[in-house]
């Protein structure tokens, strides 16, 4: 049994890697400018220590004014000193990427439920979703936070078992390297930290203790301070999601409802404080559903 376990992971590893790695500099087609970006900073970073612009190390890519995080331009830069400046080397390292996501998933699954085969199944299913393979393919950000979030879990999970304070510390660091790699890790890392907190109090033995070892979470705040310091918030005062898509469809309601209701009556349901919260939620469960993660993400 344990020798057919081996069997079928190994194959399903290998499935998952070949649909990744075939033709990819060819699909998707082209490279654009994102990916070309992050490649070329990356690869300045890595002989002169500075940008593009001649920051030196930086947080931030300035790029073409849209203030990229760098960590997955640091993510990159192994794998260009080994393979070279190329589309392949960039995307290379998004496929490994996400192969470590995938193997952290597994591991996280198995010691939750400590169920080798659910494990597999969710190593499979979410390795064969479309959203996993597309942003496995391309040099972007997002699985490299992704998977240094999962990182983190693992290591926290790690420290449960072991009870070694550097696992702790692995896991606060990879919340960071998160943080500097995307922002939406900018939502998800303060709710993930108040879990970890939480399992943290039911674990130690003495509020002393609880308060130790907790401290070690502070680095991801520490580390978001630093970023919003860097940038000035300039990223904040870009167009975002609810300027470029949500605000056109309140004003739309507003004109609708407008001519059926006092316009007081319209804007106490129809406002950026009811509007937003509602849309963002939209969006989080449209993202989170069967159809998007399984058939057409």
């Amino acid at each position: 049994m344990k020798h057919k376990f081996l069997f079928l992971f190994t194959l399903t590893l290998v499935l998952l890697f070949v649909v990744r790695f075939y033709k990819l500099t060819e699909n998707p087609e082209g490279f654009d400018q994102t990916e070309a970006s992050f490649a070329y900073n990356a690869y300045s970073i890595l002989k002169t220590g500075r940008d593009e612009y001649g920051k030196f190390l930086p947080f931030i890519l300035m790029s073409f004014g849209d203030y990229k995080l760098s960590g997955y331009a640091y993510w990159e830069m192994p794998f260009i000193a080994i393979l070279g400046l190329n589309e392949f080397s960039v995307r290379f390292s998004t496929v490994t990427a996400g192969m470590v996501s995938l193997l952290l998933i597994y591991y996280i699954v198995s010691k939750i439920f400590q169920d080798r085969k659910l494990a597999l199944l969710t190593f499979l299913f979410t390795g064969m979703a479309p959203w996993h393979i597309v942003l496995s393919r391309m040099a972007y950000d997002p699985l490299v936070a992704v998977a240094a979030h999962l990182a983190s879990i693992a290591f926290f999970l790690g420290w449960q078992e072991k009870r070694k304070m550097y696992l702790l510390f692995l896991s606060a660091v990879s919340l960071c390297f998160s943080l500097a790699t995307y922002y939406a890790a900018w939502v998800i890392v303060p709710f993930s930290i108040l879990v970890y907190w939480v399992f943290l109090y039911r674990k130690t033995g003495s509020k002393s203790e609880f308060i130790r070892l907790s401290l070690v979470y502070f680095l991801p705040f520490i580390m978001m301070a630093i970023l919003l310091w860097v940038t000035k918030g300039e990223r904040l005062y870009q167009d975002s999601t609810y300027q470029v898509h949500a605000q056109p469809l309140l004003e739309e309601q507003i004109r609708e409802d407008q001519q059926e209701f006092p316009l007081l009556v319209t804007r106490a349901f129809h406002n950026k404080a009811v509007f937003y919260p509602q849309f963002l939620l939209e969006n989080l469960f449209k993202n989170l559903s069967f159809d998007f993660l399984f058939l057409k993400g």
